[in-house]
Parts: C-alpha cells; structure tokens; sequence
C-alpha cells in the first residue's frame, strides 16, 4: 500500500520549480492544475516577475521577456538547464506522472510545430482563459511551495 503524501514539500533544493506568469489566468490554473496532481509534493512555483524568477534570468538572459513557463528541473542551480513553452509543458506532465505521461508521445511531433500550438494558445489566452481570478491564492497547507 502506498503512503499518504507528507503534510510538507520536500526540503530538497534540487527539487523542480516551475516559473509562470502570476497575472495569467491560464498560467495560474495551470499551477492549480500542478499543485493539486503533484503526488510528490516536491514541485515549487515562483512568479516570472519575482526575486526567485530573478536568480535563473541572470544566469538564463533568454528568460528577461519570457511569456512562458518555465521548467525548471532543479531549482537550486539557477546556472542550470531551464525548458521553456512546450518543452516545459511536456517536463510538467512527465513530473505528475500517472496518465498525464501519455503526453511524452508529444515529443515525436517537432519542437516547431509543438511550439507554434503553444505560442497560438499563449496569444489568445488572455480573450480564451480571463473569465474569473488571475491571482492564485494557494491553500494555506500549500504557500510554502510558493517562492517570491
């Protein structure tokens, strides 16, 4: 039998960090998406626009105008490699496993074309995805997986 998942995230530093956009309604849903099928409890979340997001810009200068998440596979080694559009979607859905890793078939299609579906959704998401909240406000048990 499987052991409940622990009241606290791990304390591991090298554990993944997902970077998204906190005034993005789809973005803050997609969080909400994470938190709630993160099975590990290990996966940390940080605005694009925070200090966290700040360390992996001045190592990633390719992140300064990011309109993206960003996957982050250890998030104590902001010098390390970062994902980005759908490659980051794809780390995500391979993270929370379960059936969400049939969406590692994904990567057959290339990156440019996964990448234009990606960006044709990032420019309509605000007309498609901003009927309700932008800002996430996680449950108390779960704020200190957030990061500034």
């Amino acid at each position: 039998m499987e052991a409940p998942p622990s009241a606290h995230p791990s304390p591991v530093p090298g554990a993944p960090l997902l970077l998204y956009d906190g005034s993005c309604a789809l973005c803050s849903r997609t969080v909400a998406f994470a938190l709630h099928r993160d099975r590990r409890r290990a996966l940390h979340f940080a605005p694009l626009d925070g200090e966290t997001a700040r360390r992996f810009v001045e190592h990633h200068p390719e992140l300064e105008h990011a309109d993206t998440v960003v996957w982050v596979p250890h998030r104590g080694d902001p010098a390390g490699p970062v994902l980005v559009r759908s490659d980051a979607a794809l780390a995500l859905a391979e993270y929370l496993g379960g059936p969400w890793r049939a969406f590692r078939a994904a990567r057959i299609v290339p990156r440019a074309w996964r990448d234009s579906l990606y960006d044709f959704v990032a420019r309509h998401r605000h007309a498609i995805f901003d009927h309700g909240p932008h800002c996430l406000v996680p449950p108390s048990a779960e704020r200190e997986r957030f990061l500034g």
